[in-house]
């Protein structure tokens, strides 16, 4: 390295952490000047004193970067960069909470989870990995809702701490908590695409495809948001376009929806094309998570809901996969609504009807 880029290097350090601080010192008067309409619980909570060196703060905003992209290069980058973040900064909380919150396996991602909490007990990034952790990891809702209360008392302006929390309630009472979400980070893709999902879950298909186009306005690349348009597309029986967002969604690396896909072609009265896709998931049974909801999602299409109901109540019992949470509110379940046995499958599942 040139001796200009050793200057440059440690102007941009300096620079840097002069940021950091400018950022402390601007909210804490922003604070103080409208302190009437803060609450008083947050007024008190103590601030946190450690401050992440500039070289852990960078590698922590390149691994939010990459993780809200949702893709599975994405997940893999982020996971990278938060990993960097500690390894920079050993003592820097939010970055061992973003951690937690990547694929990897459930029982590091809590121990990540618990360890942000312990380096600072009043950060809502780490309550909310917390709350992130025991819904889609541990698939426990119940547990993870007092998480993300907590997360929001401590930091009230940390979108994903609504976002999550959002995710955690029945889709009727998500809605506000999602835009609460977006007004504290209106240039987000995932939560704009977030509340779309609740939409389609509600059954407002309409308002679901509006919410979408601020999405593609926002990132036309954004892979969740070509899932949750083909999802609207099956449901209103459009079923080529469905194939192709879906399809869409996996090319930019998103969600390979092969049990939709499935579930479309079946419909079109391809059954070749459906078959071979059933065979294909039949083949990754054992060895991928989630291919139980897939296989159940493809007979259902075939009109075998026999088959469906025990592939679910497979999943159920497996528990190794989030579409769980989906059971109470994805319409393409909703041929099996008044079956007693996948109500009780709900009900072991511990998720509202």
């Amino acid at each position: 390295m040139s001796d200009e880029a050793h200057v440059w290097a440690a102007s941009y350090d300096e620079n840097l952490g002069d940021l950091l601080k400018l950022e402390r010192e601007l909210a804490t008067e922003i604070a103080r000047q409208v302190g009437v309409s803060i609450a008083i619980g947050q007024v008190k909570k103590p601030v946190q004193l450690h401050e992440p060196t500039p070289e852990a703060h960078e590698a922590y905003l390149l691994g939010r970067y990459h993780r809200y992209k949702r893709t599975t290069e994405g997940w893999k980058t982020a996971e990278e960069y938060f990993r960097l973040a500690i390894q920079k900064d050993p003592n820097y909380a939010v970055a061992y909470a973003a951690l937690a919150e990547c694929r990897i396996p459930r029982d590091k991602a809590q121990a990540a989870a618990l360890k942000a909490i312990a380096l600072d007990p009043n950060s809502g990034e780490a309550y909310t990995a917390l709350g992130w952790v025991e819904m889609y990891r541990y698939l426990d809702r119940a547990a993870a809702a007092p998480s993300f209360r907590q997360a929001i008392e401590l930091a009230p302006n940390y979108a994903q701490a609504h976002y999550s929390y959002a995710e955690s309630l029945h889709p009727y009472d998500s809605i506000n908590e999602v835009k609460e979400a977006i007004s504290l980070d209106p240039l987000s893709p995932l939560f704009h695409s977030g509340l779309a999902e609740m939409l389609l879950a509600t059954g407002q298909f309409d308002d679901a495809i509006k919410q979408l186009r601020t999405v593609f306005e926002l990132d036309p690349k954004f892979a969740v948001a070509h899932g949750t348009l083909g999802e609207i597309y099956t449901q209103e029986g459009k079923f080529k376009e469905a194939i192709q967002e879906f399809q869409i969604e996996q090319k930019l690396g998103g969600n390979h929806e092969l049990g939709r896909i499935g579930y479309a072609y079946a419909h079109l009265g391809n059954k070749k094309e459906t078959l071979r896709i059933l065979s294909q998931l039949e083949a990754q049974e054992d060895e991928t998570s989630g291919v139980s909801f897939d296989l159940a999602v493809v007979e259902l299409g075939l009109g075998n809901k026999e088959k469906a109901i025990a592939w679910l109540q497979k999943l159920s019992e497996e528990r190794n996969d989030d579409s769980l949470l989906s059971l109470p509110t994805d319409h393409v379940l909703d041929p099996l609504r008044t079956d007693p046995r996948f109500q009780d499958i709900v009900r072991r599942t511990g998720f509202p009807l």
